[in-house]
């Protein structure tokens, strides 16, 4: 047989401070990229608020500027409408200088305000009807609040200055004067007396 050499088991050993350093190194890469996609990340996110940021601020914008060119096309509707009535009153003042007869004047001025209610009341006005009803501080104003034994207990008996409402929503609450029954409020003292006296009884 021919000579067969050994190598040294000096030979076999791995040097583990290389490869430890070597994966240290690695790791370190891994990190540093892995920071760096999250930069990155994060770079993107920023754009994109504040892309949305411009996008929702023109969006406000151009939305007032709708709202602002409708309101006006609204108004100027509305003020069309108005200034017929307007002609009819100049014409009806002018008239009123040689007016012999107070009817005709009468007749004159009832006519324009008919025309103008029928314009308020197609733009959705409505008027809150009051004397008669119950008074509900929710719909009506009481300016004045008075005894009387001819009218129920808060009962509205006047309107002194009117109420409007715009598409069922009251925008001027009507002014009204309330009668308050004195005899309606003694009837009810007696009732709770008598219903007082009867459970007393049971006892």
């Amino acid at each position: 047989m021919g000579n067969v050499k050994f190598k040294d088991k000096k030979d076999k050993k791995v040097d583990h401070r290389d490869k430890n350093s070597s994966e240290h190194n690695d790791s370190k890469k891994g990190d540093s990229k892995e920071i760096e996609d999250l930069k990155q990340i994060i770079t993107e996110k920023d754009e994109q608020i504040l892309r949305l940021h411009a996008d929702f601020d023109n969006f406000r914008k151009r939305t007032e500027q709708r709202f602002d060119e409708f309101q006006k096309s609204a108004n100027k509707g509305l003020i069309v409408e108005l200034l017929g009535i307007v002609d009819d009153y100049e014409r009806a003042l002018a008239s009123a200088e040689n007016a012999e007869s107070v009817d005709y004047l009468r007749e004159g001025f009832s006519q324009i305000y008919k025309k103008l209610m029928h314009v308020l009341k197609s733009c959705g006005l409505t008027c809150v009807d009051c004397v008669g009803e119950n008074f509900d501080p929710n719909l009506h104003e009481a300016v004045f609040m008075f005894e009387s034994d001819e009218h129920e207990d808060n009962v509205v008996t006047d309107e002194i200055q009117k109420g409007y409402a715009l598409h069922d929503v009251i925008i001027r609450h009507p002014k009204v004067r309330v009668a308050k029954n004195s005899s309606s409020k003694d009837d009810k003292k007696d009732e709770d007396k008598k219903k007082t006296e009867g459970h007393e009884e049971k006892k």
